[in-house]
């Protein structure tokens, strides 16, 4: 067998014999999280579940499902029926991811009419497709029991911080659940134990989903911006079973005779059912149950091609040694022109990965037929019929009274400090006399969220109100990074802002400097920004105002959390994107580079292509036409309110455009804006010259709905009206009970 040549890329734990990597027989059960894309009955995906379920030497902890090759609602019951059969329903089964981060069918249609068609598109696929809600008959029986009621993501993270170093994320499918999880809980990664996954293809020549370019591999293409996420995180560990290994193995008809033979209920489902095709996901398990199958595996840097040209889904890669010319080589002597070295690639965008490319076949057939041909495995905790019910951690949010007929809002900033554009904005919501702000989320943008969220805790309780509900956002944006900043700076040009990663203010992301206004007392609700927003949404369907005035990365994970976010708001109110403008944009005299889309264009995105009921859009063009003075500072002052005294003591400089407070303004009174319009709006995410631009379409343009939504945009202002009411708010008194 070929060992993994040591490098200075590859870790420790490639060189070692892989005897030492086999579970001994009497050693702990290793913690297993399957997270697949189910689609049933049989099939690779199942069969692969079954093979941890079987085994004797594997704890799942859980089976997390994901759309790829069937839809969630269909995955859902037929794993649920799958885990009955199989006896193991004391293994809890938990929805996921309803669709990828961006693809969509209805891009994959585009890219097939520029650059051929796609072999098998999963779900999507014309001859299997179906709607997302509709489920065909079962023909394996229908369950009893129920699944979880969590989100797959939500449940990985909490696994894996219930047993941190302990739990192995096994993914079969797209990695949509995966890449959530990571950007709710950065540190998951580190926490994990390891990473394994099938997918990916390198160099074979057949396997893949477009002709015979197996570069291209489903669960790969399917989500490609939830594979970069995945592939960039820091994990301790990753191993992948590409197509190169998978298109190796056969499950022959002489195979399922034999395990038919066995006459157990597992047996029986898969001799009904299990037809012929590559073991993709089989291979990965078995060689994760026993290693020693693989004989020939090599230490690669991987990621993905995200670019939405011709290469979109691709994997990319990287020998982590190479062949380089030799400047001093002896000009007489070829055997000295080229040198052997590593390959200097940058960490913060290529880890490493043992990618498996051989096995021993036979072993491999006989470990399957084995584990198929099993009685059941016992239960180690039955359940039930509600198929997994363990306790969750109790939302502690602190209930708002109730204020009748007020407008509710929820804010989701990216405050930098004690004042500013984004602390006057949430304070003159605050302090709106028809509004209750049912909760604030604080994202990474014009500061990191660990500090945003500190500073806005403190001041609500300077300013008596922290009766509101606090919680903490997304850290990071999906994709965008200071990294890719630099590359694309180098390559179009420098940046007049860059929020939080500006060299003169940048810091650690867990880092919380001290802060001018102190200490707050009381800590954040122990909630992801994210789902602290689904949550209160569906306390209140259609009666809440989702306000935005940061980058929109903690609402595009609460959209691909649940789709529904959208239709159970009343509308989404944003400060974000330019369209006319030549200045106030981040990027020299380009106005339609705005901050909080260009920090996460793919955030944008989400939201921006969602059914949201309305949209109304605060643009860099109208922001640009005020300027926050001394004479304000100076009115505000006269007030002895908490909020003009706050805001008098902790002012710093002046002259700053008043973006977030338009946006908030023009929500609690619309009649101060004077000129606005109706378009089709969204944003460039091409990593290319346009990346994080707005794109806009006349609303007289047919446009495909599925991408192009219409939002109300915002051109001009009453200004010294929009003046006095900042003035008459930042100088209340707030409401007696």
């Amino acid at each position: 067998m070929e060992l993994v040549r040591k490098t200075g890329w590859a870790l420790v734990w490639v060189a070692l014999p892989l005897v030492l990597l086999v579970t001994p027989a009497l050693a702990e059960k290793r913690k297993v999280i399957v997270d697949q894309d189910a689609r049933g009955p049989a099939s690779t995906d199942m069969q692969s579940i079954l093979m941890f379920l079987q085994s004797p030497d594997v704890e799942v902890l859980g089976i997390t499902l994901v759309a790829g090759d069937q839809f969630i609602k269909e995955q859902t019951l037929r794993t649920l029926r799958l885990v009955e059969i199989a006896r193991r329903t004391d293994v809890p089964v938990v929805p996921g991811a309803e669709q990828p981060l961006i693809n969509s069918r209805e891009e994959s249609e585009l890219w097939e009419a520029m650059y051929g068609e796609l072999a098998f598109k999963g779900a999507w696929t014309p001859r299997l497709y179906h709607a997302p809600d509709v489920v065909p008959e079962l023909k394996e029986g229908y369950p009893t029991t129920k699944a979880l009621d969590e989100h797959a993501a939500n449940f990985i993270i909490r696994m894996v911080r219930k047993y941190p170093h302990e739990v192995t994320l096994w993914a079969g499918g797209p990695l949509t659940n995966i890449a959530l999880a990571v950007r709710l809980d950065p540190e998951l990664p580190s926490l994990a134990k390891e990473l394994v996954l099938m997918g990916a293809g390198f160099n074979v020549g057949k396997g893949g989903i477009q002709r015979i370019n197996g570069r291209r591999e489903f669960n790969w293409w399917f989500d490609p911006e939830a594979v970069r996420i995945v592939m960039s995180a820091p994990w301790k560990k990753i191993t992948i079973t590409p197509v190169d290994i998978s298109v190796k193995t056969r499950l022959s008809d002489d195979m399922r005779a034999e395990i038919a033979q066995a006459d157990t209920p597992v047996a029986r489902y898969h001799a009904r059912f299990a037809r012929t095709s590559y073991m993709w996901d089989e291979i990965s398990v078995a060689a994760f149950l026993d290693p020693t199958i693989i004989t020939e595996q090599k230490a690669l840097l991987v990621n993905i091609d995200i670019d939405h040209g011709a290469g979109y889904g691709q994997t990319i890669f990287i020998e982590p040694r190479g062949r380089f010319f030799n400047p001093n080589a002896d000009p007489d002597d070829p055997e000295t022109f080229f040198v052997e070295r590593e390959v200097k690639a940058p960490g913060w965008f290529w880890k490493p990965a043992i990618v498996q490319f051989d096995l021993d076949v036979e072993k491999f057939y006989r470990m399957y037929i084995d584990l198929m041909s099993r009685p059941p495995m016992p239960q180690t905790d039955a359940r039930g019929p509600t198929g997994g019910t363990e306790e969750r951690p109790a939302t502690t949010s602190k209930k708002v009274e109730d204020r009748g007929s007020k407008r509710k809002v929820f804010i989701d900033q990216d405050t930098n400090s004690p004042t500013g554009t984004d602390t006057q904005s949430i304070l003159a919501l605050l302090q709106a006399p028809d509004v209750e702000v049912v909760g604030i989320t604080i994202t990474s943008g014009d500061g990191w969220a660990k500090a945003g969220t500190r500073t806005v805790l403190r001041m609500l309780e300077l300013i008596g109100r922290d009766d509101v509900p606090v919680a903490q956002g997304a850290q990071f944006p999906l994709i965008n990074s200071p990294e890719e900043t630099a590359l694309w700076e180098a390559t179009y040009g420098e940046f007049s802002y860059k929020g939080i990663w500006m060299e003169r203010i940048y810091h650690d992301p867990d880092e919380v400097p001290p802060s001018p206004i102190g200490e707050p007392t009381k800590k954040a609700i122990p909630q992801h920004g994210a789902n602290f927003l689904i949550e209160t949404l569906r306390k209140h369907p259609g009666e809440v105002t989702v306000w935005a005035g940061g980058p929109l990365t903690t609402l595009a994970l609460a959209i691909r959390l649940d789709p529904e976010v959208p239709k159970l708001a009343r509308e989404l109110v944003l400060m974000g994107a330019g369209f006319n403008v030549d200045e106030g944009g981040n990027h020299r005299i380009n106005g339609r580079r705005e901050f909080n889309w260009w920090f996460d264009p793919e955030a944008a995105r989400i939201v921006m292509s969602a059914p949201w009921k309305k949209v109304t859009i605060t643009p860099v063009d109208i922001s640009v036409k005020t300027r926050l003075t001394e004479e304000i500072k100076a009115e505000v002052a006269k007030s002895d309110s908490p909020v003009a005294q706050y805001l008098a003591k902790n002012w710093g400089r002046f002259g700053f455009y008043m973006w977030d407070e338009i946006a908030a303004i023009a929500f609690l009174d619309p009649s101060i804006i004077t000129d606005q319009q109706e378009l089709y709006v969204n944003v460039d995410i091409n990593h290319g010259a346009g990346y994080g631009q707005t794109i806009f379409v006349e609303k007289e343009v047919k446009v495909p709905t599925w991408f192009w939504k219409p939002a109300t945009v915002q051109w001009d202002l009453d200004t010294e009206r929009f003046y006095r009411m900042f003035i008459d708010l930042m100088s209340r008194h707030p409401n007696k009970p």
